[in-house]
Parts: structure tokens; C-alpha cells; sequence
């Protein structure tokens, strides 16, 4: 479980794409004695996370990260700032379709566990 705490606390800071932190788990899985339980992707690390019962949760922020849509700024749609969008525009203005934040923090919430 550390090793898969510190592989997601990487993933962030060192501003890693899922298809890199994929390539270094496969080859981190290459390397490692069989009987390794290190998950061989981002998905399976995520799914082992939540078999953990650790929960996350996903926080929206502006494209600058000076703003977090978090709490009472949740049902924001524009930053308090600079008064630009939350969401990324999107070709079709259908008020159905899925809308995509600039940012996602993904919050692993230890402290009920503690």
C-alpha cells in the first residue's frame, strides 16, 4: 500500500500523464519478482485505492490554480477572479453534454481511517 500511496502522491507533482505513470508501472511490474503486488496501470492503481475503502474525491480548480471550486464555491461556474470559465469549452453549446474542468485535484481523504 505504500508503494501505491507514494506512486499517486508522484503521479501529481511531478506533473506525470496517466500513459507515463502506465509505462512506469509496466516497467516497474517487468522488474519486480512475480509475486509483486503492485497494480500495472493507472486504472488498477485507482481500483485498489477505492478496494481500500480510501475514498477520493475529485475537486475542480481554475486553469491557473488559483481557485479551487471547493465547499462553498462548488456551484461556481466562473473564477471569482478573473471571472473566466470553470469548464472548457466545448464545440457544441448542448446543455446535456458532459462538461470538462480545466483542473482536476484529486483529494485522497486519509483521516477517517486515522
Amino acid at each position: 500500500m505504500a508503494s501505491v500511496a507514494g506512486l499517486v502522491a508522484i503521479k501529481p507533482e511531478g506533473h506525470i500523464s496517466k500513459r507515463t505513470y502506465d509505462q512506469i508501472s509496466y516497467w516497474a511490474n517487468n522488474i519486480l519478482p512475480l509475486d509483486h503486488t503492485l497494480p500495472r496501470d493507472y486504472y488498477s492503481t485507482k481500483k485498489s485505492i477505492k478496494d481500500f475503502g480510501l475514498p477520493i474525491e475529485n475537486i475542480d480548480g481554475y486553469k491557473n490554480g488559483c481557485i479551487l471550486y471547493w465547499k462553498d464555491d462548488v456551484d461556481l461556474e466562473y473564477c471569482k477572479l478573473f471571472e473566466d470559465a470553470k469548464y472548457k469549452s466545448t464545440r457544441e453549446r448542448d446543455p446535456h453534454r458532459k462538461k470538462f474542468p480545466y483542473v482536476v485535484l484529486r483529494y485522497l481523504l486519509l483521516t477517517p481511517h486515522l
